[in-house]
């Protein structure tokens, strides 16, 4: 057999895995393959640059497996005063979750407008943050506004690494309630965070991935004078068994 022949052959292999892979990627989030293999390449970016895999959990390898720091760098309008304690608090749930430490560093200002996501790449998306080797790096965006965003969204997960969060609208959820603006400014970032290492929504009010945490509606009158600021028990085990498939 000839080189050539060799070589035809397997590129032929190659782009048959690859077919295959990207198709069961874009199946049903509860396949064999999305519930397994998928977390596995998780673990590697080049992976999951070549396959799409940008979804929701996609990166939750990056931050669960490893023990290397993580690097939270965080952007914000130059006109408002974040509260660092909320970032410090949400760093010490990171490193409890992850069992990494977890640093927090400024990264620069946003836009004083509305911020465009599918725009944040200009913001080259940290790329001048230095990580140490072995690390990882999560990104928080505080913003005024941001778009899209459905009505009653307080917050989002932006691509693998990144969480947007609309101040505006965290106020006018609050309204006269504003004292709370940073518990719950803590509470979304931990929901967002849920879900970059896994975690969907439920139904228990208790639990800071509760579908309805974040939607304007009822947020004094459900959860007294602050909403949850930690993973309730079955967030927990949801975590643990997660770090079980990834061999953690």
């Amino acid at each position: 057999m000839s080189l050539k022949t060799i070589c035809l052959i397997i590129l032929i292999l190659f782009l048959g895995a690859f077919i295959f892979l990207k198709v069961e990627a874009m199946g049903s989030a509860d396949s064999p393959f999305n519930q397994t293999a998928r977390f596995q390449l998780g673990k590697h970016p080049v992976a999951r640059t070549i396959l799409g895999l940008h979804n929701t959990g996609d990166a939750r390898a990056e931050y669960l497996t490893g023990t290397g720091p993580i690097t939270i760098a965080w952007f914000a309008p130059e006109i408002e005063n974040i509260n660092k304690d909320v970032l410090n608090k949400f760093a010490v749930l990171v490193n409890k979750y992850t069992g990494r430490p977890a640093k927090v560093v400024y990264a620069g200002k946003m836009s004083e407008d509305t911020v465009n996501l599918s725009g944040l790449n200009s913001f080259a998306l940290g790329s001048q943050i230095q990580i140490s080797p072995g690390g990882s790096k999560l990104l928080v965006f505080f913003t005024l506004d941001y778009t899209p965003r459905s009505g009653g969204e307080l917050s989002t997960t932006y691509g693998e690494s990144g969480l947007a969060i609309s101040l505006n609208a965290h106020r006018s959820f609050l309204g006269d309630n504003g004292q709370y603006l940073d518990n719950y400014l803590l509470s979304s970032l931990l929901h967002e965070f849920g879900h970059q290492i896994g975690l969907v929504h439920n139904s228990d009010i208790n639990c800071i991935m509760d579908l309805h945490a974040g939607i304007e509606g009822k947020p004094l009158e459900s959860y007294g004078d602050s909403t949850p600021q930690d993973f309730c028990q079955q967030e927990k085990d949801q975590i643990n068994a997660i770090k079980l498939k990834l061999g953690n």
